[in-house]
């Protein structure tokens, strides 16, 4: 049983708030602001949402065996995240000539396109994947994205040593 540990429970709600918030975030600057998400964006968007659930179920979860397994999936969300942003983040950066042409929406893609061809276009990049949008702190969209998946993956790490070193951690 994990009645023992509602510290690490707690920091699992705290993420999920985070997530939610973040989330939130990311629609009002579509819907309200009319920014449109490219591709990798709506990855990172799922991604998040994925982890949303994630961490909400996990600050449920009374179990050690359960609690470890949400973790580890946590970590891969938030790892596979922090990648997509990451990339968005160098296309960011790169020269424009290296970029290629995405165009179209994800879901279209997903129509014309298999799954494979789908990541490796979506992966590319393209000239809308590489804009600045909207900054925050002179930070862009992207880089306050690798920033959070960055956060939540050092995060997980922490939460998962305390779950499967507990006699170590001291509270």
């Amino acid at each position: 049983m994990m009645n023992n540990y509602p510290y690490i429970r707690n920091m699992y709600f705290i993420c999920f708030l985070l997530a939610v918030v973040l989330l939130n975030v990311a629609y009002y600057l579509e819907y309200m602001l009319k920014i449109l998400p490219c591709p990798l964006c709506v990855l990172q968007r799922y991604v998040l949402i994925f982890l949303t659930a994630i961490f909400l179920t996990a600050g449920l979860v009374k179990q050690r065996f359960f609690a470890i397994l949400l973790n580890l999936l946590a970590l891969f969300g938030s790892v596979l995240g922090l990648l997509l942003s990451g990339r968005q983040v160098w296309l960011q950066h790169a020269p424009p000539e290296g970029l290629g042409e995405c165009g179209v929406s994800l879901s279209f893609m997903f129509k014309i396109f298999s799954f494979k061809e789908t990541l490796v276009h979506v992966w590319r990049g393209g000239t809308e994947c590489s804009q600045y949008d909207w900054t925050f702190l002179s930070l862009s969209l992207a880089e306050w994205s690798c920033l959070w998946f960055g956060i939540f993956t050092v995060f997980m790490l922490i939460q998962l040593k305390k779950l499967c070193c507990p006699h170590k951690i001291r509270y």
